[in-house]
């Protein structure tokens, strides 16, 4: 054997074309957080979707039942102004960690 061996060189250039991700991943994702966080500033009795399931009162219970909903009524007025807040600030904190990750 010689002290030189042959061998082949190759210099492979990879690149990333980010708008077709965007568009197809990020665009459709941005716009249902959007949507969905919209219909948090709607009254949940003007959207049947958003109306929540509670069990059917029986005459025996329905004072009891009454009480339970009014309680469950603001717990969900409090959750959603929570909400509010919140969604767009965990999808923004997201967005600012993945995209620097990605495109670079």
């Amino acid at each position: 054997m010689s002290a030189e061996s042959p061998c082949v060189r190759a210099m492979l250039v990879l690149s990333r074309k980010a708008l077709g991700h965007i568009l197809a991943t990020f665009l459709p994702s941005g716009l249902f957080v959007a949507v969905s966080w919209a219909s948090l500033f709607w009254p949940s009795d003007v959207i049947p979707g958003r109306t929540m399931v509670a069990p059917k009162n029986g005459p025996a219970m329905e004072y009891n039942n009454n009480a339970l909903l009014d309680r469950l009524h603001l717990y969900e007025e409090k959750l959603e102004r929570t909400i509010r807040i919140f969604i767009p600030f965990v999808f923004l904190l997201f967005n600012l960690i993945y995209w620097p990750y990605y495109l670079i």
